[in-house]
């Protein structure tokens, strides 16, 4: 039997997206928070906030290894459309929705060809763009989201609940089914936002779960570090959280483990 060259080539195309569709087929998601130079990171001294320098870092060597990144729609299509997703690819993630990552991230993910997914605590949106504050907290403006939606899509961190009560009990596992129904519907009435959750505190129990099966959310986000795969709870999706002591072999080997 003759066996043409196109034929060989269609087979192992076919072979390689048959191995991705696969239950072994694994997709990391990763997590950032704020960037900021460590000289205007003394004041606020948080540790899941990196320097610009190391987010480039981080994005280079995931062009490099030939990474490419997925949006949450097309991470849910994966998980629960069917969709085949073949390669190497990752999905990155912000939690809190603050400015820096609009006036950091935006550029680097835009010069290797990225995109990301901020999760924002949509109370604290300002309407108007705000100064940025380079030794504190400024979050991204309603009119700066509407500007990167070329990069970023935007999900809910719940609406005003990102909190801890006077037990240092994150909000969400402390409050009520209609309070929390309340809160993230609230949330989801941003027309920027789509419906996909992170938990905040990476804090959730069976009430908050219900509320989001109630609320049609799609897909939620902790932060227990692990890869997405098709056995994965939509409600309970590992993400790596990235740290400013990380260092860059550890960061690596969360790709490497993949090989």
């Amino acid at each position: 039997m003759k066996i043409t060259i196109s034929a060989v080539i269609f087979f192992v195309l076919m072979t390689s997206a048959a191995a991705n569709a696969s239950p072994q087929y694994r997709i990391p998601v990763l997590l950032y928070h704020h960037i900021l130079e460590d000289v205007h990171n003394e004041n606020l001294r948080n540790s899941s906030t990196i320097t610009p320098e190391t987010f480039e870092l981080h994005m280079a060597y995931l062009h490099k290894e030939g990474y490419e990144t997925i949006t949450v729609n097309e991470l849910r299509d994966y998980l629960l459309n069917q969709k085949v997703i073949t390669g190497k690819k990752v999905l990155i993630t912000f939690d809190d929705g603050y400015l820096s990552n609009y006036v950091y991230a935006y550029d680097i993910l835009e010069k290797y060809g990225f995109t990301a997914t901020i999760f924002v605590i949509t109370a604290a949106l300002p309407m108007e763009p705000q100064t940025f504050d380079l030794g504190g907290v400024t979050m991204i403006s309603i009119p700066e989201m509407d500007k990167s939606k070329d990069i970023f899509d935007f999900a809910s961190h719940t609406h005003d609940m990102h909190r801890v009560d006077e037990n240092n009990k994150p909000f969400l596992t402390t409050k009520t089914f209609d309070e929390i129904y309340a809160d993230i519907s609230v949330s989801y009435t941003f027309q920027e936002v789509d419906k996909y959750f992170a938990y905040p505190y990476g804090a959730y129990n069976r009430t908050v779960i219900k509320v989001l099966e109630q609320t049609g959310t799609e897909l939620a986000f902790t932060t227990k570090p692990g890869y997405v795969s098709k056995q994965s709870d939509r409600y309970r999706l590992p993400r790596y959280p990235i740290h400013r002591d990380l260092p860059m072999d550890s960061f690596e080997s969360i790709f490497k483990k993949l090989e």
